[in-house]
């Protein structure tokens, strides 16, 4: 089934639009989610369950005019989603009261305003970089896909794409030297 039709579907009967989007679609949702949450993560099929959802409430957006169809809209919804979920369940440190100075508090002001103002210094600088760079950058650095990903869906051959990633990375380290990192 092509993308029009399926779009057609999804807005003239939503509940078989679902159902075929799950089944043409499920398992690359899934392997998204399980990609930025891991395997184990108990998460990964109400993260799935969610992707559709929001596919079925955001019909409308889903138009194949709108780009580069409906596996990539779904697979960018799944990988969005799964970030959230991530950040939702990432450990939190465990609260322990404090009686009387039973434990010893170990906090430093100036080194978390360091830590802030050097990790505003590092996006600036990802930022700085040009177009397909920092794409590239950050889809293999903050998204964790594989090159030879990467290297298909901008049309370019892996090795390029390597080269232009070790380049960004001499780019980067220049720049954080001169404003003092590193």
């Amino acid at each position: 089934m092509d993308d029009a039709k399926l779009y057609s579907l999804l807005i003239n009967n939503p509940a078989e639009g679902l159902r075929t989007a799950i089944t043409l679609y499920g398992s690359i949702a899934k392997a998204v989610v399980v990609r930025v949450l891991g395997c184990n993560h108990p998460e990964i099929e109400e993260c799935i369950a969610d992707t559709f959802v929001k596919l079925w409430k955001n019909a409308a957006s889903a138009e194949p005019s709108a780009g580069g169809g409906m596996k990539s809209y779904i697979a960018a919804i799944a990988r969005n989603t799964a970030i959230d979920t991530y950040r939702k369940t990432k450990v939190k440190p465990l609260v322990v009261p404090l009686e009387d100075d039973a434990i010893g508090f170990d906090f430093n002001i100036e080194d978390e305003y360091v830590r802030s103002a050097n990790a505003q210094i590092i996006k600036e600088s990802v930022d700085s970089l040009p177009e397909p760079e920092r794409t590239i950058f950050f889809r293999r650095y903050y998204f964790s896909e594989r090159v030879k990903d990467i290297a298909s869906s901008v049309g370019m051959d892996a090795k390029k794409v390597e080269n232009i990633l070790y380049r960004g990375k001499k780019k980067l380290e220049r720049n954080l030297l001169e404003r003092g990192i590193m």
